[in-house]
């Protein structure tokens, strides 16, 4: 949208336009076409009005980028999916349609990559407000969170009746988070992620475990001390 608008000064026709725009200046792109007159010819009242033209910055759409984004590596890998993004606010919804067998092979990695690049991609600028892309491909996401929920229980469970902790070896950032907040109401249960790098372990442990682990290596230490010595 480009308007045309006049003031007294350039910055009145600015305020003008950008009321008009319903817009804050950063989203407006402003051409000044004649200044207001000053000084001897505004006093002899010949002033002339200040014309600007401002138009709409047109910004980037972020989730056309990710589905352009995702397309070109489908492409470099030879398949020929169809790929829909959605943007909900600041998170981006992105659906992938076709070549299930190769996307979805070795228990999604390949999927959670596109996840993972995408995320990098969308807020490598360090811009705000930051963007957070999910990928799904044939629902596969929603099964994998509602196993990871299951697993979840049924390792929560396992901990509190052995007394043993528990693990889940080599998850995402976004896996690790669906068995953090699947047993964080749990007062019995405490989960925490383990290692360096993008995949972790989450560990799942009774609440008391390390406690109790403590108080007995206590005991065994001081217990020790005394072995070998005559007790007077």
């Amino acid at each position: 949208m480009e308007i045309i608008e006049e003031g007294k000064t350039v910055q009145e026709a600015i305020e003008k336009a950008l009321q008009k725009l319903n817009a804050s200046r950063d989203d407006v792109k402003i051409e000044v076409l004649d200044k207001e007159n000053k000084g001897l010819l505004k006093f002899m009242g010949m002033g002339k009005a200040a014309r600007i033209k401002a138009s709409l910055i047109k910004k980037p759409n972020k989730s056309e980028e990710i589905k352009k984004f995702i397309e070109d590596i489908l492409r470099m890998m030879g398949l020929n999916s169809r790929v829909e993004a959605q943007l909900d606010k600041n998170q981006i919804n992105v659906n992938i349609k076709g070549d299930e067998d190769v996307i979805l092979q070795d228990r999604g990695k390949i999927l959670e990559a596109f996840q993972h690049l995408s995320n990098r991609k969308i807020n490598m600028k360090n811009e705000e407000p930051k963007f957070k892309v999910g990928v799904e491909c044939a629902g596969f996401r929603k099964k994998q969170e509602e196993s990871l929920r299951r697993l979840a229980y049924k390792l929560a469970d396992k901990a509190k009746k052995s007394g043993q902790s528990q693990k889940v070896n080599s998850l995402s950032p976004q896996n690790r988070r669906i068995i953090h907040i699947t047993l964080e109401h749990d007062k019995d249960i405490k989960t925490y992620s383990k290692g360096d790098g993008f995949l972790k372990t989450v560990i799942i442990e009774k609440t008391n475990n390390r406690s109790s682990r403590n108080n007995r290596n206590s005991r065994n230490n001081r217990s020790s001390r005394y072995k070998g010595k005559k007790q007077y």
